[in-house]
Order: C-alpha cells, then structure tokens, then sequence
C-alpha cells in the first residue's frame, strides 16, 4: 500500500507484495531465511544479511522494558514514565483521526498510547464483528498500522497495542 494522501487514504498500487518488519533488539549483523508454505506447498528465499545500526532519530532510546525498579526503562538505561491514554480505535478516517489525537498527544507532553485491534477499529483479522479465517487479513489496516507507528516514532510517542480486545 502507499499513502495514505492528504485525504487519509491508503490505495494498493497493482499486485501487492508480502512484507515482514521486523525490529532486531540489538545492533549488529543480522541474517534470516523466509519459508512459506501454503495449499500448493512450500518454497524459501534464499538466505540475506542486513546490518543494524543505531538510530539516527534523537527521540528513540530504544524499546521500553522492564526494570529491577517497579519503573519501566529504556534500552538506553532512560527511566520511561508512560504518560498518555488510550485511544483504542478511530472515529472515522485512521490516518486524520490519530494523527490529530497523536499531535494533540505531543504538544501536551504524553509519550504514550494504547490502540487496539478490534474489529470496529484496525483489527488484522476481523471486520464488522466477523472473523474472516487464517490467511484473510485486513491489508489496509495493516498499512494504516505501519503508518501510524512511524508516525509515533517520529514523535517519540510509544504504543501498547492490544491484539484482542477479549
């Protein structure tokens, strides 16, 4: 998917293709193989290297973990006081709804978030109380997800994503 555009639209340019995001919890050289299998049967890419470096971006300090104080930290050893609230699905379009609440959220100091995957909000595998099956999943929330964690990022915001809601 690219987008979304000025109106919050996301549009699925020809075919599409199968994309992983993956985040590597530490810097270095990382290698991986993919294996698919499905109804036809089964293939693999060949195995690829990338490198891991460290952000450039000054607000990312990392993930957010436990501690051994009742505080949560960041990788970078930073104490991280989550100070937000949830905001679990949109209103209407995902891309001006979050990011009018996320600026909002910023210019008053929150770090933080909750958005949920329900099925009324951007659930990967439900739509409109209905469950579509293994392999059925909802690509456009999925950009509107990838999307919207970007933008977090970029603003030094954190999200809990909550996968089920029950």
């Amino acid at each position: 998917y690219t987008g979304p555009n000025s109106n919050g639209q996301v549009t699925l340019p020809g075919t599409g293709s199968f994309r992983i995001r993956f985040a590597p919890p530490e810097v270095g050289q990382w290698s991986y193989q993919l294996f698919v299998r499905d109804a036809n049967g089964e293939t693999s890419a060949p195995s690829a290297t990338f490198e891991c470096g460290v952000s450039s971006n000054e607000v990312n300090k990392g993930f957010v973990r436990l501690s051994e104080t009742n505080y949560l930290r960041f990788d970078d050893g930073e104490m991280f006081l989550p100070i937000g609230q949830n905001i679990g699905w949109a209103n209407g379009n995902p891309y001006r709804d979050y990011q009018r609440w996320l600026d909002s959220l910023h210019q008053r100091g929150a770090n933080f978030f909750r958005i949920w995957n329900c099925d009324w909000g951007l659930s990967l595998e439900w739509h409109g109380g209905k469950y579509g099956g293994l392999g059925q999943y909802q690509q456009e929330n999925a950009a509107y997800l990838d999307w919207l964690f970007d933008y977090a990022a970029n603003q030094g915001q954190y999200a809990m994503l909550c996968l089920q809601h029950h």
